[in-house]
């Protein structure tokens, strides 16, 4: 399951396919059912390469790892089609399985993965127009992730609120923002943070004028 994970989030989906039949062959030899992380993550990895039905998986996962009283593995599936609905189908479907995934998580006592779950509906409610309350969620889950020591959640959270700050017109935390999170995002070394922080940033300054960050 970690290697079809691994592969699929360092950019090389079609092996991370590979990876998860591979998982799916050795599961079937011990006798025990397909692995929520190897299932979800085949998911991803078939969205990446344009196959929309990859959602599919990803949601059986979720679905598979609550009903079998998974934890973390479950969550983090979870998560993952937070996002992905949000791409496939819209910021309310999105929200629909933020509800879910907060309620798996409440339920299980993972703190870390219900924090997760609020961070990840943050895109969708501000684009159904709800910023004020994302503003409030952002602003908590903030306090909530360095008490976790959650480099990844802070990560995330403050590229969301320096977006919703350049909406808002609110520079200056713009500009202390972006001096923040550009380093922060090289320094994790992964391509998906990377890519968030960096656009976060480019998008917050050029929106204070700074146009050669586009």
């Amino acid at each position: 399951s970690l290697a079809v994970a691994t592969r699929t989030i360092g950019g090389d989906p079609r092996a991370g396919i590979d990876a998860s039949e591979r998982a799916f062959a050795v599961a079937g030899e011990l006798g025990i059912e397909r692995p929520t992380l190897a299932l979800g993550y085949r998911g991803l990895a078939r969205f990446y390469l344009g196959d929309m039905d990859g959602l599919d998986d990803v949601r059986e996962a979720a679905e598979l790892g609550a009903a079998r009283g998974e934890g973390r593995d479950a969550g983090l599936t979870f998560h993952n089609l937070i996002m992905f609905e949000h791409v496939a189908r819209g910021p309310a479907a999105a929200l629909d399985a933020r509800g879910r995934a907060a309620g798996f998580a409440r339920e299980r006592g993972l703190t870390e993965m219900w924090t997760l779950a609020r961070m990840g509906g943050l895109d969708s409610m501000l684009d159904l127009g709800d910023l004020d309350d994302a503003l409030l969620i952002a602003t908590e889950l903030e306090e909530q992730a360095e008490a976790l020591s959650s480099g990844y959640i802070l990560l995330y959270t403050r590229a969301w609120l320096l977006r919703a700050w350049a909406h808002r017109g609110e520079l200056q935390r713009v500009e202390a923002a972006a001096a923040w999170l550009e380093p922060a995002a090289r320094e994790t070394g992964a391509p998906e943070d990377l890519v968030a922080g960096i656009a976060a940033c480019a998008i917050g300054l050029c929106a204070d004028g700074h146009h050669e960050a586009s």
